[in-house]
């Protein structure tokens, strides 16, 4: 009996339901508008460009993507490379955004999105931004507040066509400074070498405590003349961070500073070797890096990289074990 009662009041209760649900739609009443956030001024970059479908694709400074439907707006400035200030309305529960204004950034070859003029930051200074370089190649320094430039590198830029603009994120570990204002200064390279279209960040670190590397580098004064596998410490202070094993892997791939060579030291790694990523678990380090670090085989050679690899690694507290990859494969010949 009371298995029946229960099915009759389930019965009543989705007949009442679908009944609501009827008169609802019966009455006229339109369904509840969608949930909406506005959209102001976002700056990116066209990917591609739908006509037929009024739609664009825009790439975002970390890479991420956005679909925009520009309905009836002239969007024929807005060519695939081209760097864009959208306007209007973000449906959420589709994340697309229907477009109320675009208009074409009249930009030079390089804008920052982040971090902000004056801001505080903490190391790595994760920049995010749009480029437009004529050779693919990007240039940054650092200078204290005195204005001494105290470190400077480049970064090439992938799939970077000629005239257009690509996202760009750089990660850097600034050295320690005496003072937490410095300054960070980037600019685009040009086919004749010099470097144009600077922007000039002024920044100020959280904390001007520092730390301490042990980088291992040949020096053939000392014996890696004679075995390929000797390699010696030096120590790089750099400012305070906590991804102590990234920093200690990009500070050992840049090689050794002025002041180290002059000293006798020297890097067995290619110049042109970057790092794609590292990863710390309990299991160990895992570094993966360019397809230059496996371009100049030699035995001498590889026992060098293997030990200045593995002992700047292992002198990072809490690694244990090193696995090297080159463009994502397990690269045995590096392999401590």
């Amino acid at each position: 009996m009371k298995h029946w009662l229960a099915a009759i009041v389930t019965f009543l209760v989705l007949t009442g339901v679908g009944c609501a649900a009827f008169s609802f739609r019966s009455s006229g009443v339109d369904a509840p508008a969608p949930v909406t956030e506005p959209v102001d001024a976002l700056l990116a970059v066209v990917g591609t460009r739908d006509a037929d479908g009024r739609r664009l694709e825009l790439i975002l400074p970390d890479g991420s993507v956005e679909d925009v439907d520009y309905g009836e707006l002239d969007a024929s400035l807005a060519e695939e490379g081209t760097l864009v200030r959208v306007s209007g309305v973000r449906d959420l529960s589709t994340r697309a955004i229907r477009a109320e204004a675009l208009d074409r950034e009249q930009a030079a070859g390089i804008r920052v999105t982040s971090p902000a003029p004056g801001a505080t930051v903490t190391s790595p200074v994760v920049v995010f931004g749009f480029v437009r370089a004529e050779t693919g190649e990007i240039s940054w320094q650092l200078s204290d507040q005195d204005g001494a430039v105290a470190d400077h590198g480049s970064a090439r830029l992938s799939d970077a066509p000629q005239d257009a603009f690509v996202p760009f994120r750089l990660e850097l570990f600034p050295p320690a400074f005496e003072r937490a204002a410095f300054t960070l200064e980037l600019s685009v390279r040009g086919r004749d070498g010099r470097d144009q279209d600077a922007v000039s960040l002024p920044l100020s670190l959280l904390s001007a405590d520092a730390t301490d590397l042990t980088l291992y580098f040949a020096h053939d004064a000392q014996g890696s003349a004679r075995d390929c596998s000797l390699v010696f410490p030096v120590t790089r202070r750099i400012a305070r961070t906590s991804a102590v094993a990234r920093a200690a892997a990009v500070e050992l791939v840049k090689g050794p500073t002025v002041e180290e060579m002059a000293s006798g030291y020297r890097s067995r790694l290619p110049p042109e070797t970057s790092l794609r990523s590292l990863s710390v678990t309990d299991e160990g380090a895992v570094a993966d890096f360019s397809a230059a670090l496996g371009r100049l085989p030699s035995n001498c050679r590889n026992m060098g990289i293997r030990a200045q690899l593995a002992q700047t690694l292992l002198a990072v507290p809490g690694v244990h074990d090193v696995s090297v990859l080159v463009e994502g494969v397990p690269a045995p010949a590096f392999q401590p």
